[in-house]
């Protein structure tokens, strides 16, 4: 996002929008902002600041968006962020159509007020009527993330328009990624850079680093395989919420499988990561460890509610896409999580949610799948020959995708049977060495079922919950 509208000759220089009665104060903003100017002589940012609260509190619109800067910022005075907010509340109140986007800003990252993310997109809404353009920006990010309003690239693009006919650099960058990742609209790579790069010659570095990574965030997962019974070979990979079900004795062990990573839509993954989670519980407590595939273990601690696992203290630092170079900080916030018990096994299935601390608001949906050998103990997990088996999305509608790899071409038997035992769905093909993608469809009620794969001597099997 961007910072505030710091610049002082912005203060002085933006329209409001709408025509303001002159008034007595109007001199007194002039002469503030000249003493606010460092590179005159003139330089007395008390001074400036004494006369830019004289014309807001005689009623000038734009000295209160000023006065609410200064604050912010200890401009000529101590920083009072309450005082920042009730000025900015005051500008827009009078008609300042910048202003909003500056309120907005307060409620988008708590400052002087509680972080209020639906109230940051109302206040950006109001800008972006107004044809702001830093409220249009605003209000494309957050409908681009889905912050305080539902998520919608497509109304998002709309706004990064609006935007860059105001010239807005953000907006092209955001606009560059949206074609990059086909977020809203068809993707298209030359149009895709040409926005980034647009953006990158007026100076905008999250444009220059975007520019320097290879491809984009969204690479897609691999084709369905064509003809396969029974099965669509276009698959929804929806991210689903479940209803949390796990209590803290149940929870003991090692577990095994995948994090699935997806875009702010949920309708894309972006990554899958293999992922070992160690758990041991006291009482209501869970302690344990966390650790993908080439990254270091992260401690967890976290307490079990009727309703999610809540984490505590537990953060960690981690590159990601758009910040590749630099490690970014993240917590573990809470987890809804289903646990089902088998014969040999228990499965974990359910969402995790992260908050980007540098970025003060949530990390992307991500889910995971894990089971754990029901026979063996925290220090007695041994390796087995397994197909590799990754299931998504999981839960699912009502196609299930899946992964899978041989060691030689050969058939496989697949089938979905419910708890109870009884087969729901089942057909028996040939596959080739390596890894395969495969499709099944099932109108089955919603539920827990478990897929089952066999082939050469050799089974694996995994729960599945359906929505």
């Amino acid at each position: 996002m961007k910072t505030l509208l710091l610049s002082m000759f912005m203060i002085a220089g933006i329209a409001h929008g709408q025509t303001v009665n002159k008034i007595s104060s109007a001199p007194l903003t002039s002469q503030a902002g000249l003493y606010l100017d460092a590179g005159t002589p003139l330089y007395n940012p008390v001074k400036g600041f004494q006369l830019y609260k004289k014309a807001a509190e005689a009623g000038n619109p734009q000295a209160m968006n000023a006065i609410a800067i200064l604050y912010s910022k200890g401009i000529g005075t101590e920083v009072s962020q309450q005082e920042a907010f009730l000025w900015f509340k005051k500008a827009t109140e009078k008609g300042y159509v910048n202003a909003w986007y500056n309120l907005g800003s307060m409620y988008r990252k708590g400052l002087g007020t509680p972080l209020d993310f639906t109230k940051a997109y109302q206040s950006f809404s109001k800008g972006a009527a107004a044809s702001a353009p830093a409220s249009l920006y605003a209000r494309g990010y957050m409908l681009y993330k889905g912050l305080g309003c539902t998520q919608s690239y497509e109304e998002a693009v709309k706004m990064f328009r609006l935007a860059i006919k105001r010239r807005s650099i953000s907006s092209m960058y955001l606009l560059g990624l949206c074609y990059a990742n086909g977020y809203g609209l068809k993707a298209d790579t030359a149009k895709a850079k040409y926005w980034l790069k647009r953006s990158a010659l007026a100076g905008y570095q999250y444009s220059k680093d975007e520019l320097k990574v290879e491809g984009p965030e969204n690479k897609n997962i691999s084709p369905v395989q064509k003809g396969t019974k029974n099965a669509k070979n276009t698959v929804s990979f929806s991210y689903k919420t479940v209803a949390h079900n796990v209590k803290a004795n149940n929870l003991n062990g090692v577990y095994k499988g995948y994090i699935l990573k997806y875009d702010w839509s949920g309708k894309f993954i972006i990554d899958k990561v293999p992922l070992k989670l160690v758990l041991s519980n006291n009482n209501q407590q869970v302690d344990g460890l966390w650790t993908e595939q080439g990254k270091s273990a992260i401690p967890l601690t976290a307490s079990v509610t009727d309703s999610a696992i809540v984490f505590s203290n537990t953060s960690f630092a981690s590159t990601d896409h758009y910040s590749p170079d630099k490690k970014v900080q993240f917590e573990f916030k809470s987890a809804n999580l289903q646990l089902i018990n088998d014969a040999d096994s228990i499965y974990i299935t359910g969402n995790i949610s992260l908050w980007a601390t540098d970025r003060n608001e949530p990390e992307k949906p991500m889910s995971i799948s894990l089971h754990k050998d029901a026979k063996l103990g925290v220090d007695e997990v041994k390796s087995r020959d397994e197909f590799n088996l990754l299931v998504y999305p999981n839960p699912f509608d009502n196609t299930l995708q899946f992964s899978f790899y041989l060691q030689k071409k050969n058939d496989v038997m697949i089938s979905l049977i419910d708890l109870s035992g009884r087969v729901i769905y089942q057909e028996q093909k040939p596959f080739n060495q390596g890894a395969n993608t495969h499709a099944i469809s099932s109108d089955s009620p919603p539920g827990a079922y478990i897929l089952k794969l066999s082939s050469g001597g050799r089974t694996r099997q995994v729960i599945v919950l359906k929505h």
